[in-house]
């Protein structure tokens, strides 16, 4: 009788696995859901446009910075890091710990103080959150960071999915942006030194011998796996604000009348909307990396 059982439970789990399969597969094809296929990309690595300028949280230009020191401590937790790089993982980790993810809940204004007052409440918020948070986390403690968009190869047409958001960090340690991840609590790395963006999804592509990694050192198989089920179709397009302090839109820095770049892949068309609803006519693009990893002033 337990044989039966056992012999019964594995049909019913393949059959289960054989309809998401198929049920995955529809929502790609009848793009409900991005695909998650991934592909080489290619850039500029030479050009560079002088009119693009950057503007990032300071104390001086960011007087919220002061209240948020002093309302949690983020002096104290930086200091548990001996290097640079170990105070940016601190900072990252107590970000993550905030809140539990929800793709669907908003806060009630989009800044970092009422991101995380809601969060003590009890609330739980998006990827968007935890890139905004952490970026005004990074600058409390002196750190050049912005708020990262990523979208898919074909964000354009698919309804849902197209989109993540999370965090890069100038470190001065490394000479170098630095991706940070705060809904997965993750950071990539390779032979000890932490990636960008592009350099990720390089890595990704070529197979390398690259590890992700979080306070306490390289994560386990579970959160790996996890997190690589997730991150690769995302790399794509890439985009920021070029004024990341936390002001009205109509207030911050634009060129050319647009408030972002993006960078996008040589032989790529720019995309124009965002999951078929949403028009992106916000935007200066780039294929340039020295225009999108500007050492910051």
């Amino acid at each position: 009788m337990k044989n039966s059982s056992n012999i019964r439970n594995l049909k019913i789990h393949y059959w289960l696995c054989l309809m998401l399969g198929i049920l995955l597969g529809a929502c790609s094809a009848l793009n409900l859901m991005p695909s998650k296929n991934i592909e080489t990309l290619k850039f500029d690595t030479n050009s560079h446009n002088e009119q693009y300028q950057f503007i990032y949280q300071t104390k001086e230009n960011s007087p919220e910075l002061l209240t948020l020191k002093t309302n949690y401590g983020l002096d104290s937790i930086a200091k548990t890091g001996n290097t640079e790089f170990e105070q940016i993982l601190a900072l990252l980790s107590w970000t993550n710990s905030r809140w539990k993810h929800s793709g669907s809940n908003e806060p009630s204004e989009s800044n970092t103080l009422t991101i995380l007052e809601e969060a003590e409440k009890g609330k739980k918020f998006r990827c968007v959150e935890y890139g905004i948070v952490l970026r005004s986390v990074l600058a409390v403690n002196g750190f050049k960071a912005r708020t990262l968009g990523l979208k898919t190869k074909d964000v354009e047409v698919t309804l849902l999915g197209a989109g993540h958001v999370l965090t890069e960090v100038w470190s001065e340690q490394f000479s170098k942006w630095l991706m940070l991840d705060a809904q997965f609590n993750v950071v990539p790395t390779m032979n000890g030194t932490p990636l960008n963006a592009v350099e990720f999804q390089r890595a990704i592509i070529q197979k390398e011998n690259f590890q992700l990694v979080d306070s306490k050192g390289e994560v386990d198989d579970k959160t790996r796996k996890k997190y690589m089920n997730f991150i690769p179709h995302y790399l794509y397009y890439f985009d920021y604000k070029f004024d990341q302090r936390e002001l009205p839109y109509d207030s911050l820095l634009k060129i050319n009348e647009n408030g972002y770049l993006m960078l996008v892949p040589l032989g790529t068309k720019p995309p124009n909307k965002f999951q078929k609803r949403h028009e992106l006519d916000y935007f200066e693009y780039t294929n340039s990396l020295k225009d999108f990893y500007k050492k910051p002033i």
